[in-house]
C-alpha cells in the first residue's frame, strides 16, 4: 500500500455497552470510534452502523484492488466482498 491512512486501522466492531448505548470500538475493544444513538441497532440507524464499522475493510480491499489493477495483477474478489457483506448485514 502506498500512503499509509490517517485513521485507526484496525478491524472495528458495533458494541453495545452494559449500559445499553451502541458505539463502534476497534475489535478488541480498546479503541473508541463513535458512539452512536441509543437504538442503532435497528433500521436506518443499524445500517449506517454496520457501514461505519466496514470502513476499514472496505478501504483496504478497494486499496488492495487498486494497486493489483495498477500492476497488472488479479484483484482479491473474495476480500471486496467480504467486505460489502459485512457492510451490508444480514
Amino acid at each position: 500500500m502506498s500512503a499509509q491512512p490517517k485513521f485507526f486501522s484496525g478491524t472495528w466492531a458495533i458494541v453495545i455497552t452494559p449500559a445499553g448505548s451502541d458505539e463502534i470500538r476497534s475489535e478488541d475493544g480498546s479503541v473508541l470510534i463513535c458512539e452512536l444513538p441509543y437504538g442503532a441497532t435497528e433500521g436506518v440507524e443499524a445500517a449506517n452502523a454496520r457501514l461505519i464499522a466496514a470502513a476499514p475493510d472496505l478501504y483496504k480491499g478497494c486499496r488492495l484492488a487498486l494497486n493489483a489493477f495498477e500492476r497488472g495483477d488479479a484483484i482479491d474478489w473474495n476480500m471486496l466482498s467480504a467486505a460489502l457483506a459485512k457492510a451490508d448485514g444480514p
